[in-house]
Formats: C-alpha cells, structure tokens, sequence
C-alpha cells in the first residue's frame, strides 16, 4: 500500500528492500513514522505495530483516520482555494501547542476537521511549507497530490483498515523504545526502522521539529543495543552519518531516491539523492547475492565449450528440433 501523502525524506521507493532485512518479525516500531510509508508497504504483517512522530498534526491525522475517516472525508469536499490555505494556516500556527498537549494528555483524543484541513493544506502545496510562521502558501508551486476527492476518501479507507491495530504515539522517538514492555511486549523478533532528520548540513528547517543532533543519538541508542539478537534494525540516513555502526559490524546498502525540489537544480549542487544509505544491523535477515557467472570464466572451466560446431552436421537436428518448437 502507497502513502496517502508525500512526505520529505519519505522512504516509500526503499521499502521493500527495508522489509527484505527486518523479515516477518512479530513486532514492528517505526519512531519516526512521517507518512508511515514503510509500515503501509510491509507484505504482511502480525503482532503488534508501533509508530509514533513528534509532530502533533501528523500524529492527529493518524488517530483521525483510524477512528473517523468518514469525518475527515466529510471535511475534504471543498474546492482548493488560496484564501483557505491563508485562513487556515493561520488557526494551525494558533492551535499548534494547544492541540499537541491534548494528544500527549488524551490518547483517544483527535479533531477530524483539523486533521482534514492538515491534509487538506498538504496536498495543495509543497511538503510542509505553507506551515512556516512566516511564509504563505506559495500558489504558484503545483499541488503534490492531485487525485480526486473520491479517489483520497477511498485510500483514506483503505488506511484506516490498515491502522486497526496500530499503537500511535506521539512524542520523542525514545518513547517507542523507552522500556522492556513497549519494545519487546514478549515478542523475540522486533523489527525497528529508524528515519532521523538528516544530520548532514542544510540552510533551512525541512522538518517540523528539526535537529542536527538526532542522528548521532539514534546511532549511540543502536550502537547500545545492536547485540541483542532479538532486534533487527534499518537505519536510514545519508552516506557517513552512521558510519560508526559500520565499524560494529552493520552493512549498508546504498540507493538513490527521485530527489525533492532541492535536488533538482540544474548545476546539482544540492543533490543528495545520491547519497541515500541504509544501515542494518547484524541480526537482519540475510540477503543471498546472486552472481552471474561471466561466459568467459565458463568456458576457461570447461574446454569443450570452446570447441567448433559443424552447422552442416547438425542440420538435420537443428531442423528437427525447429519444427518441434
């Protein structure tokens, strides 16, 4: 299953080979869900899933759609307007501190309109942008998501079946993984994927609660417990943030995403798409590499494969087995 939103750093085009690693644990915790594209992207899934994000406004569409997707639908159906945009931007930056506290305070809580003008908001401008105290929707910028309402209601209820039995946290990311019970709950296979705001350096806040120290922390926190043979833990990053975990014996796999509106600047100079890795940890399922064995080291082990054929001795079967196919 696809996100239902575009999300910056989103991992939906890798994860399938994040799956490949962790395999089918039994309980699986994503600290910095985002747009969740990992966990919706899982082949199948049993036991108990935990995700969680620091981002009230994220974590209340989550809870929004899986109790109420007909409410947040409900409040979908209007046109795209800038003046909206500008009115309701402006209710978000008010209520922000107000509506995290009653998502840390109420774990039933969730406001379905505010989870409607949020994803409503996201999908009518560029990431998370029109957000910014101090800029206002760019409308000149295309709209990331522009299927129709029908088409966003019936994902939206394809998610809400999906998050059935999903535990939504909201907070920082040590909460997922804070004691015995939350992150082993008696399971012996935990499946963890890491997605840290990007430590390497930027000019400007990407990230609605933003740091440069995230990184390094989730790489001491797996550092601390990549002996444990019941986690099996991916960690997303750019090449060289992590590369301390290399030298306790984690593999990386490197990959390159499509690039946001950063990257695509015509001299490159901002290009770190190409610098997508992920770290795994020891106790990852492995992966068997399959090698081609070139034509040429075939035939120096096996001589008579170099000898001549005659065409002309062979006709009469080269016919033969024509006519057969």
């Amino acid at each position: 299953m696809d996100p239902v939103f575009q999300w910056f750093g989103g991992k939906r085009m890798i994860a399938n080979e994040v799956w490949k690693r962790l395999g089918k644990v039994t309980r699986y915790i994503e600290p910095f869900a985002g747009s969740a594209a990992v966990l919706l992207a899982r082949p199948e899934f049993q036991g108990r899933e935990v995700i969680n994000d620091l981002d009230g406004y994220l974590v209340n569409f989550w809870r929004a759609v899986k109790a109420d997707v007909e409410g947040v639908a409900a409040e979908l159906v209007s046109p795209i307007s800038e003046l909206d945009l500008i009115a309701r931007k402006r209710v978000f930056v008010r209520e922000t501190e107000t509506l995290t506290e009653r998502l840390k305070n109420d774990p039933e809580w969730y406001d379905p309109k505010m989870a409607a003008w949020w994803f409503y908001g996201h999908s009518a401008s560029v990431g998370n942008r029109w957000l910014r105290v101090h800029e206002m929707p760019n409308k000149f910028m295309p709209a990331m998501d522009t299927r129709s309402i029908s088409d966003r209601i019936s994902d939206l209820l394809a998610v809400q079946r999906r998050l059935v039995d999903v535990f939504i946290l909201c907070g920082e990311w040590q909460r997922a993984l804070d004691s015995e019970k939350v992150m082993f709950n008696g399971s012996d296979t935990v499946g963890i994927f890491f997605d840290p705001p990007y430590g390497a350096p930027r000019t400007t806040k990407i990230y609605a609660d933003d740091s440069f120290a995230v990184a390094a922390d989730v790489t001491r926190w797996c550092l601390e417990h990549g002996d444990d043979k019941r986690l099996r833990m991916v960690v997303a990053g750019y090449a060289g943030e992590h590369a301390e975990l290399e030298e306790a014996g984690w593999t990386t796999h490197s990959w390159m995403a499509q690039g946001g509106h950063g990257n695509r600047r015509a001299d490159r100079s901002n290009d770190n798409r190409t610098k997508e890795t992920l770290w795994i940890s020891p106790h990852c399922q492995k992966i068997e590499k399959q090698v081609q064995m070139n034509l040429w080291v075939a035939v120096d082990n096996d001589p008579s494969l170099s000898e001549p054929v005659d065409i002309a001795e062979n006709h009469d079967l080269s016919v033969q087995a024509a006519s057969c196919g």
